[in-house]
């Protein structure tokens, strides 16, 4: 994949104020919560989407591929040391539009891998990859095989699953085939109206609290950055940590190996160990017993 920083000397100094590009902050301390916050559909909209890269702390953009100001919101993105994220269009319930580099059930293997493989290539410099739409696509565990075995086959790129259906298969799928992988915890821009999205960033707070972690998905709405603008400085006050997803799912998986390691040696039982991921040549069509469960429900999309 051919990284942009090659382009971006010139404008270092306007974005970044001198700050080289491309290095990411150093990892979060585990005695705070973390939470992700993921800003998706990027791509269309050049003002909006220079709104979102401009945000305070470190917010992860996923952009829609091949469209107008995909790869130029990715060089602003990487100057701004925000994670990119590739927002894969899949097939929905309804049918939606899914424009190039799509996938649906209709495609055979050979034609899903190669689609796969352009797709991931069309936005620089990716980290990972969540679904755009799919709510058909993600319940079907063959095509999220050939997803992750694509994944895998490409490089080190994780897979959050956006959750638009309580059926989806995306994460369990991706876990099997031994992908750093995540589930959206949140949707924060459903209702965009003031009310909601106080109310579904208190409900983010208390959650990362809870469980240590939670990651959020959010969209560029007008109201959704101003909102965001007010209430990611206002983080620290609750000692809690905005990072990227990339390090929210290492600090996952850190916590995850520590917690195996303590359990008493005669508990211990044969298990998938998630760091063993298979080389992409061996990697086949049957997958491994999951050892995850699927969070709540959602609107389907």
């Amino acid at each position: 994949m051919k990284s942009v920083r090659q382009h971006v000397f010139p404008l270092l100094l306007v974005f970044s104020g001198g700050a080289s590009a491309g290095s990411l902050p150093p990892a979060a301390p585990t005695d705070s919560p973390l939470i992700s916050i993921i800003i998706d559909d990027l791509g269309d909209r050049l003002h909006d989407g220079k709104r979102v890269v401009l945000l305070p702390g470190q917010v992860t953009v996923s952009i829609i591929p091949y469209t107008p100001f995909a790869k130029r919101l990715a060089l602003l993105a990487q100057i701004n040391k925000k994670e990119i994220m590739l927002h894969l269009p899949m097939e929905s319930m309804d049918e939606r539009y899914l424009g190039r580099g799509g996938l649906d059930e209709s495609m055979n293997e050979g034609r899903f891998i190669e689609t796969l493989h352009e797709t991931l290539d069309a936005v620089p410099d990716i980290r990972g990859v969540n679904n755009h739409m799919g709510s058909r696509l993600t319940q079907d565990a063959t095509r999220m095989g050939w997803l992750m075995a694509g994944l895998l086959r490409h490089g080190e790129l994780y897979f959050i699953d956006s959750r638009t259906t309580s059926l989806t298969q995306a994460a369990k799928v991706a876990s099997e085939y031994g992908l750093d992988e995540g589930s959206r915890d949140v949707f924060l821009d459903d209702d965009k109206s003031a009310a909601k999205l106080q109310k579904q960033w208190d409900y983010l707070v208390r959650l990362a609290h809870r469980k240590g972690s939670a990651i959020a998905i959010g969209h560029p709405y007008p109201e959704t950055i101003e909102f965001l603008q007010q209430h990611i400085p206002t983080l620290g006050n609750e000692n809690i940590q905005l990072v990227p997803v990339s390090e929210l799912l290492q600090w996952r998986q850190t916590r995850r190996s520590l917690a195996w390691q303590t359990q008493p040696s005669s508990s211990l039982l044969p298990r998938v160990v998630k760091n063993s991921k298979p080389s992409p040549s061996s990697i086949c069509c049957v997958a491994p017993v999951s050892t995850s469960s699927p969070p709540a429900s959602t609107p389907v999309r």
